[in-house]
C-alpha cells in the first residue's frame, strides 16, 4: 500500500494491484477484512463530515454576505473538519493495519504430507 496522488495503490509482491483485488484477497483472512470493513466505513463518514463541511462553509459565507452572526457556521465547520479528518486518519491506519493482518497471517509456512519432486513425503510450504 502506498500512497499516491491521486489515492493509494496497492501492490501484490512487485506487480500493481486494483484495490478491488486487494479486497479480494484480503477477505481470505477473516482478522485483516475485519479492519477493511472498519476502514471502509471510516472512510464513508470522513466523506458525509467534508460534505457537511462544504455545506456549513456556504452557509458561513451566505450570513456574511447578510451581516449575520458567524458563530454556529464556525462552529459547525470547525467541528465538521475535526470529524472528517479524524475518521480519514483512522481509515488509512485501519487498512494499513489490514494490509499489515493480512501479510503477517499469509507469510506463514506449514509442514504437511504430500508429494516432492522425489515421490512424497513432508513438504514446507511458504
Amino acid at each position: 500500500m502506498f500512497p499516491g496522488f491521486f489515492g493509494v495503490k496497492y501492490y501484490q509482491d512487485d506487480r500493481k494491484i486494483s484495490t478491488k483485488e486487494a479486497k479480494t484477497l484480503i477477505k481470505a483472512d477473516q482478522e485483516a477484512y475485519k479492519l477493511w470493513k472498519k476502514a471502509d466505513q471510516h472512510n464513508m463518514i470522513s466523506g458525509l463530515s467534508s460534505v457537511a463541511l462544504i455545506g456549513f462553509v456556504g452557509w458561513s459565507l451566505y450570513r456574511a454576505e447578510n451581516g449575520g452572526s458567524q458563530l454556529i457556521p464556525v462552529i459547525g465547520y470547525t467541528a465538521t473538519l475535526g470529524i472528517s479528518l479524524g475518521f480519514g486518519i483512522s481509515a488509512n491506519n485501519s487498512k494499513r493495519d489490514a494490509i499489515l493482518k493480512y501479510n503477517k497471517n499469509v507469510d506463514t509456512a506449514t509442514l504437511n504430507l504430500g508429494t516432492t519432486a522425489n515421490g512424497a513425503g513432508l513438504v514446507l510450504s511458504f
